[in-house]
């Protein structure tokens, strides 16, 4: 899509020649991008392939619901698109859609993105070496039939800020303060500090409505664990964000497993 072509559909959109349905349907046919519209009429559903929970299987599923959808020139626009193309949310749209949740049905499971952490290979070192890819390309073209662990791909492939387990808290519970200040999760969050401070308010919230004593519920347990993955090899793992009982962020769940992607659909 032409940068002329972008600018003459935001500048029909501003004048009110378009709403924002026909200028994403219009964005999309022209293999444009969008992201997550909260301000369209909505609703979700849990896209997941219960026969193959593959991440290639479960985003074949996404992509066909969205098309096959009985309003599909709705349904195929309201979701998140790249190029054109139908992608799961990332994983800061993931927090967006939970808190948007007024069922708190989202809460119940883990969820899967298309936003990856990206490892450096160093087997010898104690310290993890990562980034956070927003919006991996190399995840939008995971075939249906994958079933290996992780993607190949070089670490300095990718310009993003280094996180290092030796200077953030990794791999441990946090407390809701620590969540909030903790530069993994605020990576992961596109370094939306609001966002990330409702989300972590929420998760609270959420995780001790789910104890049998919600004031017995000790946070300092279990919340919010960034999990990471020590690698011997430069590779890419998909980030999934856990139920509400903990709310951890995950990176070591294989590819071939753990396919669960949110849905947005026409309401």
């Amino acid at each position: 899509m032409s940068d002329s072509d972008f600018l003459s559909l935001e500048r029909d959109l501003k004048e009110g020649k378009i709403d924002t349905l026909q200028y994403r349907e219009r964005l999309k046919a022209r293999c444009g991008s969008a992201g997550l519209d909260l301000s369209l009429s909505h609703r979700y559903e849990i896209i997941y392939a219960w026969s193959a929970p593959l991440y290639g299987s479960a985003l074949v599923d996404l992509r066909a619901a969205c098309a096959n959808d009985v309003r599909q020139s709705i349904a195929s626009v309201i979701h998140p698109f790249y190029q054109g193309i139908t992608r799961p949310l990332t994983f800061a749209e993931i927090l967006r859609v939970r808190l948007d949740d007024k069922t708190s049905v989202l809460w119940n499971t883990y969820l899967s993105s298309c936003t990856g952490v990206l490892y450096k290979g160093n087997p010898k070192s104690k310290v993890v070496e990562f980034k956070i890819v927003p919006i991996s390309l190399d995840f939008l073209a995971v075939p249906n039939d994958f079933t290996g662990v992780s993607l190949p791909v070089a670490f300095d492939s990718i310009d993003a800020e280094i996180l290092r387990t030796d200077k953030v808290r990794c791999d441990n519970a946090l407390t809701p303060k620590q969540a909030k200040k903790n530069r993994a999760w605020l990576a992961a969050a596109e370094y939306n500090q609001t966002l990330l401070n409702d989300y972590v308010d929420r998760a609270e919230c959420e995780a001790r409505a789910r104890r049998n004593d919600p004031t017995d519920y000790d946070l300092d347990d279990y919340f919010m664990n960034f999990c990471t993955s020590n690698s011997h090899e430069d590779e890419l793992r998909s980030l999934v964000l856990g139920d509400a009982g903990d709310s951890d962020a995950h990176s070591r769940y294989p590819l071939d497993d753990y396919g669960r992607f949110v849905r947005v659909c026409p309401q």
